[in-house]
């Protein structure tokens, strides 16, 4: 047991050692060789480059060696003669690095990096060469797109003067936005200062969360938002929201009444259709009679099983006596 304990604090004193010894090269060879630095943009989810390229005499694969490292104690990808090493690979990093390996011997020692986070956020020095020098620094920034932001307008109506206060809304970005409005005002638009921004950050992602408030003039006439991620350079703006025409719009208990009395009005007419139907004759009371039989105070037959009212029958009989004579 004592045994294996020795082993592994060896191990661990001279795997310490291997990238002190490590720094002191680079931190000696820094003069003859500048670092070159760059920043990069990592989109969250996707790949990013991190460049280093050397422009001295560039070695065999079996002799080279191609250390990425963050703060010289983090190791983000290894590369030993002619074989990826992962004995020092910070867990957060395996399976996701790569390097070009076709590109080695040129002298591009770039590494890919996948599925970016925001915990990829750091510096990272790219140390190779004969001489094992600080080729390049990269900073990475993870950055990630807004979604499309939405205006709503809500306005009220006091004493005939109308109050509109419109709110925009957009998500799931990073860094902090920059929000601008755009209000059309006759033939000019104005950019006014909006009353109010909350930007909140999700727990799990840590992504942002963005809600502009203005408060509208009742001369404008159309309004937009911007929603600008300054990193990625991005501006994402809503569609036009038309202010016009102006005036009380009916709240949702007037639209309920409305819709009720059209209802009542649609039932009413269908019932008086019914009725009607069965208050018309049937078809043998619609025949037209004889002209002879014609009577101003004759009325139509009802049905009581024996044909029709019998002192209507009588005046047809006398009628039709008289007629023969």
């Amino acid at each position: 047991m004592m045994a294996v304990r020795l082993a592994n604090h060896g191990a661990a004193l001279f795997g310490n050692l291997f990238f002190v010894i490590l720094y002191l090269l680079v931190h000696q060879g820094r003069s003859s060789s500048p670092t070159k630095i760059h920043t990069i943009i990592g989109k969250i989810g996707e790949l990013a480059v991190l460049p280093c390229v050397d422009d001295g005499d560039h070695l065999n694969l079996r002799d080279m060696r191609i250390y990425w490292q963050i703060n010289y104690d983090i190791t983000v990808h290894m590369y030993n003669r002619g074989v990826d090493d992962i004995n020092y690979q910070n867990e957060t990093y395996k399976g996701r690095t790569m390097l070009f390996v076709d590109q080695l011997e040129k002298g591009n020692y770039s590494l890919q990096i996948t599925n970016i986070t925001l915990a990829d956020s750091a510096e990272y020095m790219c140390i190779a060469g004969k001489e094992h020098l600080e080729l390049s620094k990269v900073t990475l920034r993870p950055v990630a797109s807004f979604i499309d932001p939405v205006i709503s307008v809500d306005e009220l109506w006091v004493n005939n003067q109308a109050s509109r206060n419109a709110s925009c809304k957009s998500h799931s970005g990073y860094p902090k936005p920059n929000v601008y409005w755009n209000v059309r005002n006759g033939s000019t638009v104005e950019h006014p200062e909006a009353t109010g921004t909350v930007i909140t950050q999700d727990p799990d992602t840590r992504l942002y969360n963005v809600t502009s408030y203005i408060t509208l003039n009742d001369t404008d006439e159309s309004i937009s938002c911007t929603v600008e991620n300054p990193l990625l350079g991005e501006n994402l703006t809503s569609p036009e929201w038309s202010l016009r025409p102006s005036g009380p719009q009916p709240g949702p208990f007037f639209k309920v009444l409305v819709a009720s009395l059209f209802g009542a009005v649609v039932l009413l007419t269908i019932l008086g259709l019914v009725v009607k139907c069965k208050c018309l004759p049937k078809k043998e009371c619609r025949r037209d009679p004889p002209a002879e039989l014609l009577l101003d105070h004759m009325t139509c037959p009802q049905e009581n099983g024996t044909g029709g009212h019998p002192q209507t029958q009588e005046t047809v009989v006398m009628l039709n006596k008289e007629m023969e004579t």
